[in-house]
This record gives C-alpha cells, sequence and structure tokens, in this order.
C-alpha cells in the first residue's frame, strides 16, 4: 500500500530498513502514520489529506483537527472540558457519556442546569459554555458528536444506537447511511465503495469483487474470476487455482501453444517456459561444442590440413551454428 519509501540513517546499525513516507490513495490503508499505512487513525491522531497527524493535546485520545480545542476524548484520569483535557472538573459535575463507537466510555465536565437555548431549553446536562449538550430529556434526540437536542429522528449520518433510547449515534465517516449492523450507502465525497459482505466501505474492493463506480457498491465478478474489472466473464483481471488469464479470461485450460503459469496463474507462450536450469544447461552444453569445435579447428591448422588464416572461420562458423541450435532447442 505504500508508493514512496526512505531509509533513515540509524548510527551503529547492523541493518537499515525501509520507512514508508507516503501510502496509496485507493488502498485499503490510505493514511500513513508512523512509516506505516493504516485504514484508521490511532487514539491520539486524525486523518488529513492521506497523513495521521497527532493532536493538539497530548492527553487527548480523539480530536477532529490539530487546533487547541478540538478533543472529544481524553485518556483515562483526564476530562473534556470545552475540547480540552483537563485532570479536575473544578466545581462542574463529571457525567459519563458513550461515545459514537458505542464502545467507549468517557468523562466530560459538564452543567447539569442553567444550559442554554441552543442546547435544547430541556436539556439535562451541557458542557460550561452552554452550547453542547450531553443529555436530553424525553422526546428530544441527542445527535452525538454535535451536542445537539432535536425533536426529529435521526438525520442522515446518523442512526439510532443503542436501540430503544433517544440517542443518534454517528455513521463511521465514510458512511452516508447506515444502522446497528452496518453500513448500507458510502459517502459520495469519499472515493470508496461498499462490501455488502461486511458492509464497510472500502478504498478497494475484495478478491472475487469489482469497484462499480456508477453505485459505488463492491459487485461479484463472474465465478470464474478471482478479480475483475467487471461483471462478465471476460472482465477477469486474475485468477485462482486451476485457472488461467488469456485474453480478459480465466481458463481451465491454456490455448495451444501455450502454458500455464503457476505463481501469476497466466498463460504464457511455451518457449517462454523454459526453466532456469534448463537454460543453463543448454548454455553449457552449446559453451563446450563450441571450445571443441575451435580446438578442433587449431589442430587441423597446426598439423597443416587447414590454412590457418581458415581457422577464425570455422570458429565463427562454430558460434553462429551453436546460436541457431539455442533457437531450435528453446
Amino acid at each position: 500500500n505504500c508508493t514512496a519509501y526512505i531509509t533513515p540513517y540509524i548510527a551503529n546499525a547492523t541493518s537499515q530498513s525501509q520507512q514508508c513516507v507516503q501510502c496509496k490513495n485507493n488502498s485499503y490503508s490510505p493514511n500513513l502514520e508512523n512509516g506505516k499505512c493504516v485504514d484508521n487513525c490511532t487514539n491520539g491522531f486524525f486523518p488529513n489529506n492521506g497523513y495521521c497527524i497527532r493532536c493538539y493535546d497530548s492527553n487527548c485520545l480523539r480530536c477532529e483537527n490539530n487546533l487547541q480545542y478540538s478533543c472529544s476524548m481524553c485518556k483515562q484520569g483526564y476530562f473534556v472540558k470545552d475540547g480540552i483535557c483537563v485532570s479536575s472538573c473544578n466545581g462542574l459535575s463529571e457525567v459519563n457519556v458513550t461515545d459514537y463507537d458505542n464502545v467507549t466510555v468517557f468523562n466530560r465536565c459538564a452543567k447539569l442546569s442553567g444550559c442554554s437555548s441552543s442546547c435544547g431549553i430541556y436539556s439535562k446536562s451541557c458542557s460550561e459554555k452552554n452550547d453542547y449538550c450531553y443529555n436530553c430529556t424525553s422526546f428530544l434526540w441527542l445527535i452525538q458528536g454535535t451536542g445537539q437536542c432535536l425533536p426529529t429522528s435521526c438525520p442522515s449520518g446518523y442512526y439510532n444506537y443503542p436501540v430503544n433510547t433517544s440517542v443518534c449515534t454517528k455513521c463511521h465517516y465514510d458512511c452516508a447511511i447506515c444502522n446497528q449492523t452496518g453500513c448500507s450507502q458510502c459517502q459520495p465525497f469519499y472515493e470508496r465503495y461498499l462490501d455488502r459482505n461486511n458492509r464497510t466501505c472500502k478504498t478497494k474492493c475484495s478478491p472475487k469483487t469489482y469497484a462499480n463506480s456508477s453505485t459505488r457498491i463492491c459487485e461479484n465478478c463472474s465465478d470464474t474470476c478471482y478479480e475483475c474489472v467487471g461483471q462478465y466473464f471476460n472482465n477477469c483481471s486474475a485468477c485462482e487455482a486451476p485457472r488461467f488469464l488469456f485474453k480478459s479470461q480465466c481458463l481451465l485450460q491454456c490455448p495451444e501453444g501455450m502454458v500455464g503459469d503457476s505463481p501469476s496463474h497466466k498463460c504464457e507462450i511455451e518457449k517462454l517456459k523454459r526453466s532456469v536450469s534448463d537454460i543453463w544447461h543448454i548454455t553449457v552444453s552449446l559453451g563446450g561444442v563450441v571450445i571443441i569445435v575451435v580446438i578442433v579447428c587449431k589442430v587441423l591448422a597446426i598439423i597443416g590440413i587447414v590454412d590457418p588464416k581458415y581457422s577464425m572461420i570455422e570458429t565463427l562458423f562454430a558460434l553462429i551454428t551453436a546460436v541457431d541450435t539455442i533457437n531450435r532447442i528453446v
């Protein structure tokens, strides 16, 4: 998944290893983090144009950008207070919040009364600046990640979770429509395609499926293809055993005059399938023939049977004969 490498210098190191500096945009892992290509940035980093950038606050586990007041989750022992991580709420209440990944529960500093109307007049708790709701009263929906309490059901990009609550949980960032089982439609502005098997959005479709640019869905290839660019049997781009690729088709048997190459699973011209050992033995054998012919020519010239000035002609003839023999054998 890496398109560019560097080899950093390490003093007194016994060996040097390459480090990735740029990832493929259309790969499974398009974001670069600490010399590796990853799909999702780890805690403390956020994705930005193919790179995982560290959050501004070293105690922050999740942020939207690298600005100072953008943290939404802190390390254990710290609390989110107006976008920064603090060790104490200083008079504010500690409120447990379930994040939109439906797993992480973390603490925030919150007010339990006096929240402004921008947070919803019936809000139970909010941030110190009154502009971010953490909980809502009955009949209002809490939109996770925005801090809003709304009277309508979950908007696009959110789904109702946990079930039997009035909480709208945010879909994965590259998913436009989802529910608790996964994504059903990818965001149009991301170059990603819906894998209907595991209901996720991918930059590259899995084997036996291809990226349909019209539907933004990973559609099934023909049963004969391992990888393909379309749904038909002659849209194959790669094959698996026992088939071999020939003119965009995966065949059980290669055409006459061709043989199947096992590593690549492609049909190749038969004479190109000579093994390295075969070519080596042929070369050694023909080299011996050339040496014998040259020696015979020299001996015949010495004893006077062949004129010495013609000995080089016989040598050249021997070389031409050897080359012709190679072409006939291969």
